[in-house]
């Protein structure tokens, strides 16, 4: 993939350039289709844009640092950006690992003197340093299994050996065959094309972030509960999550927001999120 094409149009309005900007950005080894939700509730006149990761496709490699994931797009946005900031505002939005991207991108423009509106941080968990890395491999696994099925809204199995196995095609082959029996996909979805997408989804996972400056822009964090556990310990992490958070960003302004992990990016419930994010 080429710089260029790390920036995706998801929608251009007929309206006035001088209409703010919307910057997108997609969670682990999602691609920027994610967003378009999102994109869709927002206002008419304004223009958003993708930004899409590394190594979904055929020949490329995902990026194994926040820090290059970000230089990687900016090199892609820095010519729109300074095109439009004279005329129009501009927001970055992240969502999950996204935000971690997305808060290294606001970083360096601010240390470039490139003003950005607001960092809107979606579910994203506070970026600590090399303990923020997942290490455990069946743990990845069940993760993206799990993350294509609540992003999908589909139900499909997986050997448990197999996601315990050493060898990662015998967990890929099995994942692959159930979506296809299942006729989530069709018969033409590739192997290579979900080995990609596990491969970017695995990269990010273990991949340790912490930031390099504190970050003096607006920042928004929605939070929203985790599925997976039962509600006190959700709502200890949700409080944890935000107290770290608010070590690192001391006006930061945060929102429980509707639905968990994937669903409040989609219809209906993003709507709320738009519009608390953008009052």
């Amino acid at each position: 993939m080429s710089k260029s094409e790390s920036l995706i149009l998801l929608r251009q309005s007929s309206k006035s350039r001088t209409q703010p900007l919307v910057l997108c950005v997609p969670g682990a080894g999602a691609s920027v289709t994610a967003m378009i939700d999102l994109v869709d509730a927002l206002p008419a006149s304004w223009d958003a844009y993708g930004l899409q990761p590394l190594g979904l496709i055929s020949g490329e490699t995902p990026h194994t640092s926040v820090e290059a994931a970000a230089k990687h797009h900016l090199d892609a946005l820095l010519p729109l950006l300074k095109r439009s900031t004279e005329s129009r505002t501009i927001h970055l939005i992240g969502h999950s690992f996204g935000g971690w991207i997305a808060h290294e991108i606001a970083c360096c423009l601010y240390e470039q003197g490139i003003a950005v509106e607001s960092l809107i941080l979606i579910d994203s968990e506070p970026p600590t340093g090399s303990d923020t890395a997942v290490t455990d491999t069946a743990l990845i696994r069940k993760e993206f299994v799990t993350g294509m099925c609540r992003s999908l809204d589909i139900n499909v199995q997986v050997n448990h050996a197999k996601i315990e196995s050493d060898m990662c095609h015998l967990f890929l082959e099995d994942l692959h065959s159930n979506l296809v029996k299942a006729q989530y996909f069709s018969s033409n979805f590739n192997l290579n094309e979900l080995q990609k997408m596990f491969e970017t989804f695995d990269k990010a996972r273990r991949t340790p972030y912490r930031p390099r400056i504190v970050y003096p822009g607006s920042v928004k964090l929605v939070q929203v509960s985790d599925t997976e556990l039962p509600t006190e310990d959700d709502l200890s992490q949700r409080a944890h999550y935000l107290n770290k958070w608010t070590q690192l960003i001391p006006e930061l302004q945060s929102w429980q927001g509707p639905g968990d992990h994937y669903s409040t990016l989609q219809t209906p419930l993003v709507k709320q999120l738009v519009e608390w994010a953008f009052p």
